[in-house]
């Protein structure tokens, strides 16, 4: 039988799709890849449900083969062989979807059956694409996957392989269309390694089902990520807790909706619990850390941003029970202050990371931390209260400490920056936007700072050319200076020190919107400018 035509591209394919009224499918302009010419069967039955489980008798086959739609329609109950097949067309499929409905059952089943060739199709050349670039960890996989890109049959690959490529498609497909393509799909876009790790970061239309449905094919997940999933309810959320008893790390960001009540859960379930991730979940208060710290004493990173109900108790109570907290995030938890640091010094000597943004502290608990003698990076920026005598103090007993920011704490002055920069011979990065410093710190930093990397002191009105001029000639290992809104700090002279110091990253509003600008005219071609211009004036 002579080869069947190919549909060469999913623009053809496109094209073919919006010509029988089917709508546009946004995935398959993007791929811009031939359809993989996999011999893979799509069960579709007559209702448009895609399940491969279904058996009525008007059930219709189609193999997806050579880039076309082969039609083997035949009742599943019958006696007799079917005829001999035929080759269609993607239109030719669809026409013919058309005229096999009544009226009234063409804006369903034709429809949703259009749709799942879409989806096959655009899952199909991704699998396709994912596999042209394959690296693969022994010569043993590289042979199986080029010899089933030769053969044109992914279904030829070892599942192992199958999965690791499945594991790299976005989630949506992995979630509603991979399984639709055939019933070996099906089987392995479940298999539960696959989902050890569940990453529905962004997937705003998520709710309770599909969080049920994707915790339920493994009972072995380790990670799961709902961030910005706002359709997610408490009952969804702590039947998750449930089901994922081995969980180990949980992403559940600006969540607003969940109540305070629904995250001890995490506490009376997951006790193996390692990483948690609770920024701006408002509701989030005391009794609910008093649960997960009691439950889950695993836990060595804790992120709590923005989270302003919870106060001193429930910190105190997090570092007595979790005393191998390695990395903690306060920012903004405006209701905690001295005692919690006082409680983490003590009972958490593996402290490594902590974050106190605009938290409620003064010099006598910024002093405790000198306990934490494995401190790495240390984030006090907004302390209204902070002076430079505790953070001289821990830049001397800290000997481990790589990063310090110290921003908007307008007691920290020249001789407090010399002496942290003396002292701390390992810091790398120190961020003191809007503080009380000169030209004479820039100075200290270029002579002392045998390691710096990272050095911003924005909105600095006291620094001027010269002293940026002194720490990029002295400090050899900057690689970038911050220097947003520092008034007295010329372009010309750091259009000059770009050219001179290339490899330090100059930092100003001029030269941030020149990148900026570089960067669209590098990522957007003006053929897309025009069109998204004459679309504008269209929708006007």
């Amino acid at each position: 039988m002579a080869e069947p035509n190919r549909i060469c591209s999913f623009h053809k394919c496109k094209a073919e799709l919006a010509a029988n009224g089917s709508g546009d499918c946004p995935d398959i302009s993007r791929m811009g890849e031939s359809v993989c010419s996999n011999k893979l069967r799509l069960d579709k039955c007559h209702n448009g449900s895609g399940d491969p489980s279904c058996s009525k008798s008007d059930n219709k086959e189609y193999h997806l083969q050579y880039g076309s739609f082969t039609n083997v329609s035949k009742h599943r109950d019958a006696e007799t062989e079917p005829k001999q097949s035929k080759i269609y067309t993607t239109s030719d499929v669809i026409t013919k979807m058309d005229h096999g409905c009544h009226d009234d059952e063409k804006d369903t089943t034709s429809q949703r059956t259009k749709k799942t060739i879409c989806s096959c199709a655009v899952s199909i050349a991704r699998v396709k694409h994912i596999l042209d670039s394959f690296i693969c960890d022994t010569p043993k996989q590289t042979e199986h996957v080029t010899s089933a890109l030769h053969a044109n049959c992914v279904n030829d690959l070892p599942h192992s392989i199958v999965i690791k490529v499945f594991s790299l498609l976005p989630i949506y497909d992995l979630i509603h269309n991979v399984g639709l393509v055939c019933k070996c799909w099906y089987d392995l876009s479940r298999d539960p390694d696959l989902w050890r790790t569940v990453n529905l970061k962004g997937q705003i239309k998520v709710d309770d089902a599909v969080l049920q449905r994707v915790t339920s094919y493994s009972d072995n997940i380790l990670h799961i990520d709902i961030t910005d999933s706002r359709l997610v309810t408490s009952e969804g959320f702590v039947s998750m807790a449930k089901r994922c008893n081995k969980l180990q790390v949980l992403k559940v960001i600006r969540c607003h909706q969940l109540p305070s009540e629904c995250f001890e859960a995490l506490g009376e379930h997951c006790h193996e619990l390692r990483q948690l991730h609770l920024e701006c979940c408002y509701s989030l208060g005391n009794e609910a850390l008093f649960k997960i710290a009691e439950g889950c004493p695993k836990l060595t990173h804790v992120r709590l941003n923005q989270c302003r109900k919870i106060t001193d108790d429930g910190i105190i109570c997090l570092a007595n029970q979790c005393a191998g907290l390695k990395y903690l995030l306060l920012d903004q938890c405006v209701h905690v202050g001295d005692r919690s640091l006082e409680a983490l010094s003590v009972n958490c000597p593996a402290l490594e990371t902590l974050h106190c943004m605009n938290c409620n502290m003064t010099d006598a608990g910024v002093f405790s931390l000198i306990q934490c003698l494995n401190l790495k990076v240390l984030q006090l920026s907004h302390i209204t209260q902070l002076s430079g005598a505790p953070i001289c103090q821990i830049a001397q007993d800290c000997n481990k400490l790589t990063s310090l920011n110290v921003c908007l704490c307008q007691d920290i002055d020249d001789d407090c920056l010399e002496f942290v920069v003396r002292h701390a011979e390992n810091l790398e990065h120190i961020v003191c936007v809007s503080c009380g410093v000169t030209n004479k710190a820039l100075e200290s930093i270029g002579k002392y700072g045998k390691k710096m990397k990272h050095v911003d002191v924005g909105w600095c009105q006291n620094i001027t050319d010269d002293g940026v001029k002194l720490i990029s000639e002295t400090c050899k290992t900057l690689r970038f200076l911050g220097l947003v809104r520092c008034d007295q700090v010329t372009m010309e002279t750091v259009d000059e020190l770009v050219v001179q110091y290339p490899h330090i990253q100059y930092s100003t509003v001029t030269l941030d919107t020149r990148r900026l600008m570089e960067r669209v005219n590098r990522e957007v071609s003006p053929h897309d400018i025009t069109r998204k211009m004459q679309g504008t004036v269209e929708d006007n």
